[in-house]
């Protein structure tokens, strides 16, 4: 007898809220525990929730006003968005994994980062050994899980990067033409998940890059080859990476 398959979205939904919330830099303190305990009541067909103040202390092994702040900080990151109050008197909650693809984009500049850093030093170490530098070939860009390769003698320039770059949905407008409707930093219909335009020059892109703030140079190496490749959105400038962007 063939058994029926099991339905597992419902889990792998939890499994990806928690994975969002937990690599969350904003989502500090508590939060993980605090949507832990409201997950255990809630499946993706019917994502609400409800948990009363004492619950979530013992839930988390946390105090009444940490657990009370996390509430607050989910609230305003908006994983938590308030229904209404039961009659027990806690507050019905929707369950919403609101930030999954801006900490999906942060994790990705993070993995691009610490590859670069890797190849940084294995290119000092080669320099070390007297192994002379060159610039690797061009390699048609596109969806990869490659980190980019850092050279000292290759051009970390527009000059250098520069490619044709297809706006969405104008396939024939290409870099060097202008959209129709842009506003400051390139931007089609000021969507903040619509990438960065790429740079005119050099002075265009370092003025984009700081909006990020003071960065570690390798992240800003790795932002800079997102920027060139059509690749930087706005929406990441919310992104903790680490520099002081206040």
């Amino acid at each position: 007898m063939t058994g029926e398959a099991k339905d597992t979205s419902s889990a792998t939904w939890k499994f990806d809220f928690i994975a969002t919330v937990n690599s969350d830099p904003m989502a500090k303190g508590e939060c993980l525990g605090v949507i832990a305990a409201f997950l255990n009541f809630a499946s993706k067909s019917n994502p609400k929730a409800y948990c009363s103040i004492p619950d979530l202390m013992l839930a988390t092994g946390s105090s009444r006003p940490t657990v009370k702040k996390a509430l607050k900080v989910l609230g305003r990151l908006g994983y938590l968005v308030p229904l209404f109050v039961t009659e027990g008197g806690s507050m019905m909650y929707r369950l919403v994994n609101a930030r999954k693809e801006l900490i999906d984009d942060h994790l990705r500049i993070a993995r691009t980062s610490l590859a670069a850093e890797r190849a940084d030093r294995k290119k000092r170490e080669r320099k070390a050994r007297g192994v002379k530098e060159t610039c690797p070939p061009q390699e048609p860009t596109g969806e990869r899980n490659l980190p980019p390769k850092v050279k000292e003698t290759c051009p970390n320039t527009v000059e250098g990067y520069r490619r044709d770059y297809l706006y969405e949905g104008d396939e024939e407008l290409r870099v060097g033409d202008t959209p129709s409707s842009t506003n400051a930093y390139g931007l089609v219909d000021d969507d903040p998940s619509v990438p960065f335009a790429v740079p005119d020059n050099d002075a265009e892109a370092d003025d984009i890059l700081s909006h990020f703030g003071n960065l570690n140079p390798t992240i800003r190496i790795a932002l800079r080859r997102m920027l060139m490749d059509g690749e930087l959105t706005p929406a990441m400038l919310s992104v903790n990476l680490g520099g002081n962007n206040g």
